[in-house]
């Protein structure tokens, strides 16, 4: 019987924090849809996600980023209601599900996160201070009967967007949405993809393959809507007509930092293909080939 406890518990426990973990949420979810749409009640879902996180995380290591996150579970777990169900969902981020309440006291529980944040001492492994920790909250309301899971969560997780461009350290709800703008704007002339896009549709933006003129193309959704198996299949079409895909990530937290997804790219590209990099410094011009050496060390001969 106690194997069988310690083995629900591991299950179910995020061994850092001590938090719920992600399998928690979604059951935890479904039986909050569940009993709203029983007793005709309505409840609110409240993604949280840390601003300067990797920064900490570069800077100081992973013991003072796993001490920051540890810190971050206890003053989310002081912060929220009794009631209330806190999980760490994946990384920095945490979800919160709130039972029977208004929207009224979704803003109070994440003023009081905001204030908690604030007092907070934020130290090194040593004791040594660093930069104060902030983070952004995007909530939505489940108060209508029917109304899907995904739609939810889809709605919370454009609330924190919201209050990510807003500079983050603060909050938005679902109903900031039709004030803010949620596509995500290049300066080439890119092709911007959700997850309503259809494959064949991404095809026919490669075309016409023998210009030998780049295409850059941003995909961007919520977690597990298909993005990972997209990318793939992208992959695999351009690379059966001759092209090259050079695939980086592009997140919020690296936004400051020159070049990032530019060197992500490259770098997977150089993994897969060890002798690319000479290669490819040769057809450039010299300026061309300093300035792709800055953010490559790796190209440096």
């Amino acid at each position: 019987m106690r194997e069988d406890k310690e083995k629900t518990r591991l299950e179910y426990v995020d061994d850092l924090t001590g938090l719920h973990n992600r399998r928690y949420f979604r059951e935890r979810l479904l039986e909050e849809k569940r009993k709203a749409d029983a007793k005709g009640l309505s409840f609110a879902l409240m993604m949280i996600d840390l601003d300067n996180f990797k920064p900490i995380n570069d800077r100081h290591g992973h013991l003072t980023g796993d001490q920051v996150l540890t810190e971050v579970g206890r003053l989310l777990e002081m912060s929220v209601r009794p009631s209330d169900t806190l999980c760490r969902y994946a990384g920095d981020e945490f979800v919160v599900t709130l039972p029977e309440i208004e929207e009224d006291d979704v803003i109070e529980v994440a003023e009081r996160i905001r204030n908690n944040f604030a007092g907070a001492s934020w130290v090194d492994e040593k004791g040594e201070p660093i930069q104060p920790v902030t983070c952004s909250l995007g909530y939505a309301l489940y108060s209508e009967k029917g109304r899907g899971l995904n739609e939810l969560v889809g709605g919370a997780d454009q609330a924190l967007y919201v209050a990510k461009r807003r500079g983050g350290n603060g909050y938005a709800g679902e109903t900031d949405l039709h004030k803010e703008p949620i596509g995500r704007p290049l300066n080439t002339t890119p092709h911007i993809v959700g997850r309503e896009e259809k494959l064949v549709r991404l095809r026919s933006f490669l075309e016409p393959i023998h210009e030998e003129k780049g295409k850059l193309m941003l995909i961007h959704g919520e977690a597990g809507v298909g993005k990972t198996r997209l990318v793939k299949e992208l992959q695999q079409v351009l690379e059966r007509r001759g092209g090259i895909a050079l695939l980086g990530d592009c997140h919020e937290e690296t936004r400051s930092i020159p070049y990032y997804p530019f060197r992500e790219a490259f770098n997977r590209f150089f993994d897969e293909r060890k002798d690319a990099g000479f290669s490819l410094l040769e057809d450039l011009p010299e300026y061309s080939q300093r300035e792709l050496a800055r953010i490559l060390p790796r190209l440096k001969h």
